[in-house]
């Protein structure tokens, strides 16, 4: 039979040594095994040659037997009696791989191999992939024309008891969030292209989800993203209070939105192309971010987490201008009067004006044009001190409000020591009792000051309310 045609051989290694020409010994010194040699692993090399696979490259060969089969780039050896019938070589075969004590046969794949080429470029480089999590658990998905979020799934036993398993610190549920953006954007007439970094994205996603259902979410970043893919962040946090509202498992009580993913259309439609270019979507997304950061930062800063409340506050506040008979109280309007009495010019008055922001009263008065009845019919206190002590209330909502303005100024302008105050007293809204710090102004602005909760639920209020009545429709609860 032809050496071409032969199967697998049972002729002994003597017989195979005599059969071998002459000719195969004498050309065994340029480079291939004569027939019928014997390598260091005692299996007979045949002279017959492989073809050489496409796409690969030999290894650097291991073995006395190896480094005399191997020498010429397109020979290749292998044991006659005991490999198969060798098929036709493909683009896609894998190298031919025979490992023993002394020898091994191995070529390697290089980067040029014309089958991963045609795979990365037929895969979508404008669809891009990030991952996120959340302490909460929620069900469904969310999926229209330009995002997709959709769970990530454990595949161990661990990672399934940590997301499935009885509420603990260490519980986390991860979502994959797909969506379709540009792989690239050109610049300087179009002389040159960038890839853009879609993680800032990410970010107002994971805001806006937050303050829509009211839970903590964090960004995992990236995974995947114009072709190039990244390593997400998959620190395990731990939540010490995951048995509050803002990480458990229920839905808030106030607006009582299921933790379905399938609900978040309207909110990430901020997003979109199809969303208002206003100043009031650009001034609702930096909120959020403040917002959501409170919820991330509360379990190791309370205080910082009670200045990114309020610095959200601030920034809601602006929405829109006071008119001048609500921006000056009453003592501001008599010392004006007095002014224009004593022959003080306009012009002068109103530099003066122009110097009085009154950050505060916005504040005040812009928070206050929010809170609708509906936030008040509704509380999520709960614990041994009775209710109606410890929630918030219409009737003294602006003491409220106007001692949290004072004691974040007290914090950020004189330094007093916030986190003792800020730590969580069950769900309360309020604080029952009158606290001691050794000052007198300062006792009573930290006992009217709502509590981490109290503003966080106000905040959180304040914002969907000035989005559904100016941006977009969002819950009739917040009509």
């Amino acid at each position: 039979m032809p050496a071409s045609r032969a199967g697998p051989s049972s002729t002994t290694a003597p017989n195979a040594a005599r059969a071998a020409p002459s000719g195969a010994r004498g050309r065994a010194s340029r480079g291939s095994a004569p027939r019928g040699s014997r390598g260091a692993c005692g299996l007979v090399l045949t002279r017959r040659l492989w073809p050489k696979p496409h796409g690969y490259k030999p290894e650097a060969p291991a073995g006395a037997c190896v480094r005399r089969a191997a020498r010429g780039l397109r020979r290749r050896a292998r044991p006659r009696a005991t490999l198969p019938r060798r098929r036709s070589c493909g683009a896609n075969e894998f190298p031919l791989l025979h490992e023993c004590a002394t020898c091994i046969f191995a070529m390697r794949p290089i980067m040029t191999n014309p089958v991963v080429a045609k795979l990365s470029a037929s895969l979508p480089r404008d669809i891009h992939k990030g991952m996120i999590c959340t302490p909460a658990r929620f069900l469904g998905q969310y999926e229209d024309e330009q995002f997709l979020i959709a769970h990530a799934w454990p595949t161990d036993y661990v990672g399934m008891n940590i997301r499935f398993g009885q509420k603990s610190a260490a519980s986390k549920h991860y979502y994959i969030v797909a969506f379709k953006a540009p792989a690239e954007e050109s610049f300087a007439g179009g002389r040159r292209t960038a890839i853009p970094d879609y993680t800032p994205l990410l970010g107002e996603i994971v805001d806006l989800l937050a303050v829509f259902f009211g839970k903590q979410f964090n960004s995992c970043g990236m995974i995947e993203s114009s072709g190039l893919y990244h390593i997400p962040h998959l620190s395990m946090s731990l939540t010490g209070y995951y048995d509050h509202y803002p990480y458990n498992d229920l839905p808030r009580p106030d607006l009582e939105i299921d933790l379905n993913l399938s609900r978040c259309g309207g909110i990430l439609g901020l997003l979109t192309d199809a969303a208002p270019s206003s100043r009031l979507s650009t001034l609702a997304g930096t909120a959020a971010k403040f917002y959501a950061r409170a919820l991330r930062t509360y379990e190791h800063d309370h205080g910082a987490a009670f200045v990114d409340l309020m610095m959200a506050g601030e920034i809601i506040s602006k929405y829109q201008e006071l008119p001048q008979d609500e921006i000056y109280d009453d003592q501001l309007k008599k010392l004006f009067a007095r002014l224009h009495q004593a022959g003080i010019g306009e012009s002068d008055v109103r530099a003066i004006k122009g110097r009085l922001y009154q950050v505060k009263r916005h504040f005040v008065r812009n928070l206050l044009g929010l809170l609708s009845p509906k936030f008040f019919d509704k509380t999520e206190c709960s614990g041994l001190t009775p209710i109606e002590h410890v929630r918030l209330r219409a009737d003294d909502i602006e003491k409220r409000l106007r001692s949290a303005y004072d004691l974040r100024s007290r914090y950020v302008h004189e330094g007093i020591p916030l986190d003792y105050w800020m730590r969580p007293e069950g769900r309360d809204e309020l604080r029952w009792g009158s606290p001691i710090t050794g000052n007198k102004e300062l006792d009573k602005i930290v006992g009217n000051a709502p509590t981490f909760y109290g503003m966080e639920r106000i905040i959180r209020f304040c914002l969907l309310r000035l989005l559904h009545k100016h941006v977009m429709p969002l819950h009739p609860d917040l009509d």
